[in-house]
């Protein structure tokens, strides 16, 4: 490993140069070794002598159905995705979801493994993935505790294991890991429901100020937050409303509230309606009456 007075940008995943980009520290790129193959599973191990910062970027390989969790044999480090941050220290693991871009950081040296399992030896639902951003998974019990113990000692010798043992050890990470995991969603509930109405104000605060561009959208929301689609509507749904029929009733309360305005007095109806992204008059004026029982003509101060 090249040893670099700041920092290392490191991607683990085979043949894969990771980007460096701004805000970076500076620092040198390598390649992960192989991944070690654990049947339904895989693990990398990374030896750090220095501090990482690496920024994971979904590539065309990955696989879209794995979780990430990764465990700090030694050391500790955080993980970030989703507007989202978790420490992660010893005798816990961290969550992160493969198919999306996130952050992995150390504050000094440490030794990583990082296990990769399809979410459907999981027991875990699709719908359920996204709440396996940037979490960590501790010892809420005594069980638990005993299991993190387990793997935490398992994966100290997790490199020098032969191809069949490795697969059937394999079989029973998965187990625990699943166990785990099921744990964690029993005690997490209300965290979870906490961060997906932090997430939603966030997305909406993000949209209001761009509401006179055209072109906003649930798949620009979605993109400038590294969600899917259907991860952005879930949680518009969750409160009561569409994406498009929010963005749509936002738009048109700051034209109700400019025409009503006599400041706005010499501003016409379409450079009101412009202003706040709606471009096509006929549209604008069926929804506004659809809204508000009037024209956007009858709505102005006399």
């Amino acid at each position: 490993m090249i040893r670099n007075d700041t920092a290392s940008v490191l991607d683990l995943r085979p043949s894969v140069r990771p980007p460096i980009g701004a805000g970076h520290d500076t620092g040198t790129g390598e390649t992960g070794p192989p991944a070690i193959d654990l049947g339904d599973a895989s693990a990398d191990v990374l030896d750090a002598a220095f501090r990482i910062v690496r920024d994971h970027r979904p590539g065309k390989s990955d696989d879209p159905t794995l979780i990430d969790y990764w465990i700090p044999v030694s050391g500790s480090l955080e993980l970030h995705q989703h507007d989202h941050g978790v420490s992660v220290g010893p005798d816990q693991l961290g969550t992160v979801i493969r198919r999306n871009a996130y952050r992995l950081e150390t504050k000094g040296p440490a030794r990583l493994v990082r296990i990769s399992i399809p979410y459907t030896k999981l027991d875990i639902v699709p719908c359920a993935i996204e709440t396996m951003a940037a979490r960590r998974i501790d010892g809420r019990s005594t069980g638990a505790t005993a299991l993190l113990l387990q793997i935490a000692t398992f994966t100290e010798f997790i490199a020098d294991l032969r191809p069949g043992t490795a697969v059937r050890y394999g079989y029973h990470l998965v187990e625990m890991t699943s166990i785990l995991t099921q744990e964690m969603f029993a005690y997490c509930q209300t965290d979870q429901d906490q961060v997906r109405a932090e997430t939603l104000h966030r997305m909406q605060d993000w949209a209001r100020e761009r509401l006179g561009d055209p072109n906003l959208s649930t798949a620009g929301i979605a993109r400038a937050h590294n969600v899917s689609v259907r991860y952005v509507q879930k949680l518009f749904k969750e409160h009561g409303e569409s994406p498009n029929r929010w963005l749509r009733n936002e738009r048109l309360t700051r034209c109700h509230l400019e025409l009503r305005s006599p400041r706005n007095r010499e501003a016409t109806i379409a450079m009101i309606a412009r202003r706040w992204g709606f471009y096509n008059c006929s549209y604008f004026t069926r929804v506004f009456r659809e809204r508000y029982g009037v024209t956007p003509a009858a709505c102005r101060p006399a």
